[in-house]
């Protein structure tokens, strides 16, 4: 019985470039095989269940601050995962630190694969070393370093349902296909605050966007953690509300139904960047 857990504890782009890992995973297991996959937040955990249709055989949980939080904390995680007695662990976007290693002996699973340090080195025969090339390659290796069968077309692509298509739409001030909706993603998370544009840009960009014509309007995207950066934003651009939407307490879904509404987005590197891919 093959009982497979992956840790994804980063934020939603990095959870959307392990999509065709995820999906490689799903399509190696039998009917009593069992994927446990550890999520941020419930946000990542909606992307992963329409990702790879999620059904009895895979479990996604979030983890919160579990991983973040205490040792304590951790080392409960790590003693209830030795608990479903997994047969591969592949630890993709985990640094390769002390406690990386230590987290990975209480596990204990039958096959480890974990990013490259010269400790792991002696403990561990399976690691991927870092190299300058794109996410989605790098957690690819970790997949063929667990032996599994990963020559299959990896893409990426995200099917999203029509009810959401459709709420989208309505918050798209009934969104018609003449219009040019361009999207404004001005966040990044409070960590990589130094890759944001300048609020300043955003704004001079969107008066020259709506004085440009009738049919260009703005919809500025962003988590609810994010709504001042929204807000702040929304206000400087002086025009009537039927050309200006602002998305940042929607469901993860919904927000990716609007995005697929509009010509282009405007972001730095984010979620909702990689999300428009």
């Amino acid at each position: 019985m093959q009982r497979i857990v992956i840790l994804l504890k980063n934020g939603m782009g990095d959870v959307i470039m392990a999509i065709p890992l995820l999906r490689v995973c799903k399509d190696s297991l039998g009917k009593r095989d069992r994927l446990l996959v550890l999520v941020k937040s419930i946000t990542e955990k909606t992307i992963v269940e329409h990702a790879i249709s999620v059904d009895e055989r895979i479990d996604i949980v979030c983890i919160g601050k579990s991983w973040s939080g205490s040792k304590l904390s951790v080392l409960k995680l790590g003693s209830q995962l030795r608990q479903f007695r997994p047969t591969l662990f592949l630890l993709t976007q985990s640094t390769n630190r002390l406690g990386i290693t230590a987290f990975s002996l209480i596990v204990g699973a039958t096959v480890t694969v974990l990013p490259h340090s010269n400790l792991n080195r002696f403990l561990f025969c399976r690691r991927v070393e870092k190299c300058k090339e794109h996410k989605m390659i790098y957690y690819r290796r970790f997949g063929e370093l667990g032996g599994l069968n990963m020559d299959v077309d990896f893409g990426a692509e995200l099917s999203i349902p029509d009810h959401y298509l459709a709420e989208a739409k309505v918050l798209l001030r009934g969104w018609e296909p003449d219009q040019k909706w361009i999207g404004f993603a001005p966040g990044s998370g409070i960590i990589e605050r130094h890759k944001r544009w300048p609020i300043s840009s955003y704004q001079s960009l969107g008066k020259k966007l709506l004085n440009r014509g009738q049919e260009f309007r703005i919809a500025i995207f962003g988590s609810p953690s994010e709504n001042d950066l929204v807000n702040e934003i929304k206000k400087s651009l002086n025009t009537s509300s039927a050309r200006l939407a602002s998305i940042a307490d929607q469901i993860v879904m919904i927000a990716a139904g609007a995005i697929s509404h509009c010509a282009c987005l405007l972001s730095g590197c984010s979620g909702a960047a990689h999300l428009s891919v």
